[in-house]
């Protein structure tokens, strides 16, 4: 059965080693290294290490163990012990060896990194581990980020170790409050019951951060809500007797205009901010708006109050143009 129980992020206010650990555990996978103290990330890296914002901004680096075969129980491990270095780690695993490694860094001070930097702190680490694949955990400020990569064969045999791919990551992270999609893509992460092999488990990842399989999750989920809205939400005609259409083609019409009208709102919340979060907190709103009541199906508070002064009073006028909104809006 799927675990539900959420996975604990606060654990990262603590020791990086510790927390590190508890949260793939919290996984379901436990980890086997005794590598507690912090390791050097130019003596790591070697080469790979680059003069770069996001190398330089590494204040800690710990091996957290490797993920194989012996995660699932009666498995027996490639080294045969409870607790291994990553000295002993990386001198025995060879070619065949199927797991991956898994490390996490703490930056310094309020260094934020773009996207393409974890990128290419990854792909570091990736480089530097020839024969398996690494998951690199990121902490900054009060946010993680989770990326790993996808590792292929060289077409050509004389070549060593694994060619990497695409870098899949989960990025800021918010430590005290995560995001619903977050969450779920870690509620994901997951190991599912069935899994009882590192082989199981990769694709198992693969499928969660695979964007095609996450769209079309994300529009069926959408689809559905808008069969429901449909069958339980009225749009009253508000146009002439002589303009009135058949009650179900409006009442479609109006779901995905407020649909469309939603999903814009919602991408200038979380893009560019232009939307306060309070908005869209019911708690917050409890506060500032009379009569608001999420539970009841009947009432129309929060559309009549908020959404309607987004939609036609806020972002379709010029700025010297807005104003309240107090009667229901005839569009």
């Amino acid at each position: 059965m799927k675990q539900t129980t959420r996975i604990n992020l606060t654990i990262f206010n603590n020791n990086l080693f510790e927390s590190g650990t508890e949260f793939f555990n919290q996984l379901g996978i436990k980890l086997n290294s005794n590598t507690t103290t912090s390791l050097k990330a130019k003596d790591l890296l070697k080469d790979f290490f680059k003069n770069k914002d996001i190398f330089n901004a590494i204040q800690e680096t710990y091996y957290l163990g490797l993920v194989d075969d012996s995660a699932f129980g009666s498995n027996a491990s490639l080294l045969n012990k409870d607790k291994i270095s990553l000295k002993e780690a990386t001198d025995k695993i060879n070619p065949e060896y199927k797991g991956l490694m898994v490390f996490a860094v703490k930056l310094k001070g309020s260094y934020l990194p773009a996207r393409g930097a974890i990128a290419e702190l990854t792909r570091a680490f990736n480089r530097v581990s020839k024969s398996v694949p690494v998951v690199l955990l990121l902490k900054y400020g009060g946010l993680l980020s989770f990326a790993a990569s996808e590792r292929t064969k060289y077409k050509q045999a004389w070549r060593e170790g694994e060619k990497i791919g695409k870098i899949s990551l989960l990025k800021d992270i918010n430590i005290e409050s995560p995001h619903t999609g977050h969450v779920k893509i870690l509620d994901d992460l997951k190991v599912k019951s069935d899994v009882t092999t590192f082989d199981a488990l990769y694709k198992q990842w693969q499928e969660v951060f695979n964007v095609q399989l996450l769209n079309k999750k994300f529009y069926q989920e959408l689809f559905y809500w808008y069969l429901w809205a449909v069958k339980n939400v009225k749009f009253p005609q508000i146009r002439p007797k002589e303009d009135l259409i058949p009650d179900d083609a409006h009442q479609s019409e109006s779901v995905i205009r407020l649909l469309t009208r939603l999903l814009f709102c919602w991408f200038m919340k979380e893009k560019q901010k232009l939307i306060p979060e309070l908005l869209f907190d019911k708690n917050e709103i409890r506060k500032i708006l009379t009569g608001f009541s999420p539970e009841n199906s009947k009432s129309s508070v929060f559309y009549r109050a908020m959404l309607q002064n987004l939609f036609f009073a806020t972002l379709s006028v010029p700025i010297n143009k807005r104003k309240y909104i107090r009667e229901a809006f005839k569009g």
